[in-house]
């Protein structure tokens, strides 16, 4: 059973590249893939309803309207994790209304107070802008970023 677990914890995965709808679900799910319970199972059967009943995401890019400017979104919820309090931090990067990249994603240490795991988001989403602004740099399109937070105690 350990083996189908994972197969299935594998296919979401790679299913959640394309789909910001469900990354955050199969993050949780592959954080249990070496001794998944009984609940795991629940939670996958739940994603697979999701699936069937939402197949696909589709993104409509019409004529962008942006200037040089990107906006990166971050957030975070502090101590998620009832086993590890670890939190998890999210964030997407936006050009106008073209979604460029998502992400949801553990953070490596335990924050102790939830400005500290806001903050730890917003430098998250600030490398992950900079990374999209060098790619920028290398094909010749010049960009600037915004890093929008939600926590006072991030700002």
């Amino acid at each position: 059973m350990v083996t189908k677990f994972r197969a299935l914890a594998a296919r979401a995965n790679y299913l959640a590249a394309d789909r910001p709808d469900i990354q955050f679900t199969v993050k949780t799910i592959c954080q249990r893939m070496a001794q998944p319970r009984v609940g795991d199972w629940k939670v996958i059967k739940r994603l697979a309803k999701y699936l069937k009943n939402h197949p696909r995401v589709v993104f409509t890019y019409g004529p962008s309207t942006s200037t040089g400017t990107i906006n990166a979104y971050s957030d975070a919820d502090w101590a998620g994790c009832r086993q590890t309090a670890r939190s998890t931090t999210g964030g997407a990067i936006m050009r106008g209304s073209h979604c460029l990249k998502t992400w949801a994603s553990t953070q490596k240490s335990v924050a102790l107070s939830s400005g500290e795991s806001e903050l730890l988001a917003a430098v998250k989403a600030g490398c992950e802008a900079r990374g999209i602004i060098q790619m920028g740099n290398e094909i010749g399109v010049e960009m600037e970023a915004d890093i929008l937070v939600d926590s006072n105690a991030a700002i």
